[in-house]
């Protein structure tokens, strides 16, 4: 049983950076480079899912080039038959944009425990994907998080910011998360 995906995290598109205008211009032309490569890499090697783990930008600062770079490459990967699934982040807009949901995109709003399968086109098997974008009070829901079901893969996507929960709390989740014996966290 095997499920290819390819994760990205914190991204932070169009974040507000002090620094110059023109080192500004080039950083958030790399990000949207690297954003870039991420999806050709995805593409390139037929992964079944693209998993974006929050914070992909701030708030509501979103460029016109990164909108538009954001709707081509979600329309790109769906028309390859790849999902993309998003775990919200504490900075996130929740919902995306609606100028930005496209088929094939899964979100795990702030503070919500969803559980999905994700059929596989190419083989029949069911990949289960537990998503929890951010949350004031992880542990409760990180709690409700099911067992390994020995058929099925399973992937978590849980968003955490490490300077919001003391080390104690996060023990726990990394406890929790140990014992519910996905496969992928």
């Amino acid at each position: 049983m095997s499920f290819k995906f390819l994760q990205i995290s914190d991204l932070h598109f169009d974040s507000p950076m002090l620094m110059g205008e023109s080192a500004l211009l080039r950083y958030q032309a790399e990000q949207r480079r690297a954003f870039s490569a991420a999806v050709d890499v995805a593409i390139d090697k037929r992964v079944d899912a693209f998993l974006i783990c929050g914070d992909l930008f701030d708030e509501n600062n979103l460029s016109y080039q990164t909108a538009d770079l954001l709707d081509r490459s979600f329309k790109s990967l769906y028309k390859k038959g790849i999902r993309v699934i998003y775990a919200h982040g504490a900075i996130d807009p929740s919902p995306l944009p609606s100028h930005l949901r496209s088929p094939g995109i899964t979100e795990f709003y702030k503070g919500e425990l969803i559980s999905m399968d994700v059929p596989l086109s190419d083989r029949m098997q069911t990949v289960t994907v537990a998503g929890i974008g951010y949350s004031d009070d992880l542990l409760p829901i990180v709690e409700r998080l099911g067992e390994k079901d020995a058929h099925t893969v399973r992937v978590g996507m849980v968003y955490v910011n490490p300077s919001q929960y003391p080390s104690v709390v996060l023990e726990e989740i990394y406890q929790h998360l140990k014992s519910t014996h996905y496969n992928y966290w």
